[in-house]
């Protein structure tokens, strides 16, 4: 696995545990889709929160 890979792994990993101590009702499993690998289409509120701010990010970083 590259440098990136693990590192994405590491922070994906950490996220979901800070969300799940914060809001243990969501449930909150990691980065996830209903129909396709790029995670549109988020499956819960916290998907759906990570799509708006990645957006927003990569918005930012275009301009």
């Amino acid at each position: 696995m590259t440098y990136e890979g693990r590192i994405a792994g590491i922070y994906l990993d950490n996220l979901t545990a800070i969300f799940n101590h914060l809001s243990p009702e969501f449930n909150f499993v990691g980065r996830k889709n209903k129909s396709n690998s790029r995670n549109y289409n988020a499956s819960d509120e916290i998907n759906a929160l990570l799509n708006y701010g990645f957006a927003i990010l990569i918005h930012q970083l275009r301009r």
